[in-house]
């Protein structure tokens, strides 16, 4: 079986949302990690307007997430759930040792500049699997103040 490994920042914090998305298999693993030089924005738009999570790259900054391995076969159901996006590899920083591991991450390089507001529940989503992982609270502070200074 061959093993890949997944950077998820956003809705997949949500480990039972994950597991839904892989065809209701539990990952192989699940760590937390933080992508450097990138920033979480809100800037992929959906057709009824509401913003997604995205990563851009920002010298200096970084998205914390967690990192799942699951088995390789569960890459393209993953992909069919992240239209607009495409697939990139990135090194992330293991929280537990300090240690970088390759992994894929989902980005919209071609969204706008500007955020547009998530719905409350996609947001909820985010912050319950950021608490539910122990990430600091200024980061999720952080991901809140985002949404307060969208339109």
């Amino acid at each position: 079986m061959d093993r890949l490994n997944y950077f998820g920042y956003a809705s997949n914090l949500k480990e039972s949302l994950l597991k839904e998305r892989i065809g209701g298999d539990h990952p192989l693993s699940v760590d937390v990690g933080r992508l450097l030089d990138y920033e979480l924005r809100f800037n992929h738009q959906q057709p009824n307007g509401e913003g997604r999570a995205n990563i851009v790259p920002k010298k200096g900054s970084y998205i914390y997430g967690l990192v799942y391995g699951i088995n390789n076969e569960h890459r393209d159901l993953l992909f069919k759930t992240e239209p607009g996006y495409r697939m990139i590899e990135v090194d992330i920083e293991l929280q537990s040792d300090q240690s970088t591991i390759r992994a894929i991450t989902f980005i919209d390089e071609t969204s706008p500049s500007e955020n547009y507001r998530p719905s409350n529940e996609y947001l909820r989503t985010i912050i319950d699997g950021a608490c539910e992982h122990d990430f600091p609270q200024d980061y999720i502070d952080s991901i809140i103040s985002i949404i307060k200074s969208t339109n």
